[in-house]
């Protein structure tokens, strides 16, 4: 399976936890979920996560996409 296909957002959130992030509960409504990770916050849409976006959360985040993957 080529990487980052069918990453939801639970997946994704976990992975960016497991690398040091910090998941921000409790702050308004809504189905986005926001990580904290090297300085950055991260804001997850629910259900799957297209290639481009989850890309872009990890250039922000700071680590590279072989470190995400094996997180994953």
């Amino acid at each position: 399976m080529p990487p980052f296909r069918n990453v939801n957002q639970n997946d994704a959130v976990k992975a960016f936890c497991r690398l040091g992030g910090v998941e921000i509960r409790g702050r308004g409504k809504g189905s986005h979920k926001k990580v904290e990770l090297n300085g950055a916050t991260l804001i997850i849409p629910k259900g799957i996560l297209k290639i481009g976006l989850l890309k872009s959360l990890i250039k922000t985040a700071g680590i590279s996409e072989e470190q995400f993957q094996e997180a994953l």
